[in-house]
């Protein structure tokens, strides 16, 4: 008989500047930490990571103050992601007629409306 367990998993996702091409950003590692750790109760533990992406984006100041062309290019990449808020709707996506019969069943019966017109 095979053994079965079960297994808890979690995804963190950290958004992590793409101009600033670093092979480890530690200020995204400790972010995520930071988040996990009321859930794994490590929140009193110091961790080394805040410490070395302060030292690492010590380093990146001052590259953008002594280039004022990298200096907008952060800040017009830094405005765009701000503007995308959520207030915009996503795109509608028109479904086949299959996959809204679909989900009329998954709905629990017919539509009395119809196929819906213009997506989700």
């Amino acid at each position: 008989m095979p053994l079965i367990t079960k297994v808890a998993t979690l995804t963190v996702m950290v958004h992590l500047p793409m101009y600033l091409q670093l092979d480890n950003d530690y200020a995204g590692a400790a972010r995520a930490l930071e988040a996990l750790a009321p859930l794994y109760d490590f929140k009193d533990v110091k961790l080394p990571e805040v410490e070395l992406g302060e030292q690492q984006y010590s380093q990146v100041t001052p590259a953008m103050t002594n280039n004022p062309r990298l200096a907008e290019m952060v800040k017009r990449f830094e405005d765009e992601y701000d503007s995308n808020d959520d207030e915009t709707p996503p795109p509608s996506v028109e479904l086949s007629a299959e996959i809204e019969a679909f989900l009329d069943e998954v709905r629990g019966g017919d539509s009395e409306d119809g196929p819906t017109s213009g997506g989700i």
